[in-house]
């Protein structure tokens, strides 16, 4: 259960600015001034960040008739419930934020025959930007993964590829005098290396040389899904369907509605002639 109380440093800032208000003559000034002072983590103004109390409740402490009649006519506290504060936690995870995936890729590689979809389970990789909680070697490695990554799933020129490395020594400034971005670049034009991204996998693929909207694809979809739910249907009937048996007969046997025997009727026994007709 989350809670709108304040944390104690949230607390000692709002006691802290009160007082300033009382004083101060130029309020729009104090204000611009404040909105540095909370974002400065030197300053006694600064506010946390990430903080979230949670309401705790001790079950092994009873609430009494007196404790309730203190909380409502005093706004007393119960002894049982407690305001714990926790910080969000930080990920360990090296990779975050998806830059690229090789999908194209593996759609190019299949064989739609003319269908607008395939399903089945397909295999991609995705190719993510390295966590700035990572170690000058980690770095290195994840420079390298990202680079040979996003070359294999875009087919980058150099000019991308320098771009996009020094774009992610910006975010790791520590490193930057230990990297020379010509020579990793060229290293991964001129080698072959693994292309080790996240592993994913997709369940439906579109035929690309359709350019269908999201809607056309949620109705080819639906339709789909009908047609196969209605094929699964007529299979059953038609497994249990002998001849001469009535429609009461039929959908109490295989506990399907009325509505749906009597729609594949005609068909159930227009097929049981024709398998009868070929002697089969």
């Amino acid at each position: 259960m989350r809670s709108s109380i304040l944390t104690p440093n949230q607390i000692k800032v709002r006691n802290l600015i009160q007082k300033d208000l009382e004083t101060t003559t130029d309020t729009k000034a104090y204000l611009v001034e404040l909105d540095k002072k909370v974002n400065d983590t030197r300053s006694p103004y600064y506010l946390e960040k990430g903080i979230e109390s949670r309401i705790v409740i001790d079950r092994t402490i009873p609430t009494t008739p007196d404790d309730l009649k203190r909380l409502f006519e005093d706004g007393i506290t119960l002894p049982n419930v407690k305001v714990k504060y926790t910080t969000k936690r930080k990920s360990n995870i090296p990779f975050y934020g998806i830059l690229a995936n090789n999908l194209d890729k593996v759609i190019a590689q299949q064989d739609f025959n003319g269908e607008p979809f395939l399903k089945g389970n397909f295999e991609y990789m995705e190719v993510r930007l390295p966590n700035k909680n990572i170690t000058n070697q980690q770095f290195h490695l994840a420079l390298y993964a990202v680079l040979n990554g996003f070359k294999v799933c875009t087919d980058a020129s150099k000019e991308s590829l320098v771009s996009l490395a020094n774009d992610m020594i910006k975010l790791f400034p520590q490193w930057k005098n230990q990297v020379k971005v010509e020579k990793v670049v060229e290293k991964i034009l001129t080698t072959t290396l693994p292309f080790k991204g996240i592993p994913k996998t997709i369940n439906i693929i579109w035929n690309p040389d359709y350019k269908f909207t999201k809607n056309e694809k949620c109705k080819i979809h639906a339709e789909y899904s009908g047609k196969q739910k209605r094929n699964k249907t007529f299979k059953r009937l038609q497994k249990n369907y002998t001849e001469g048996m009535t429609q009461k007969q039929l959908w109490e046997k295989t506990n399907t509605s009325r509505s749906l025997v009597k729609m594949y009727w005609k068909s159930l026994k227009a097929e049981q002639l024709e398998v009868k007709g070929t002697g089969i």
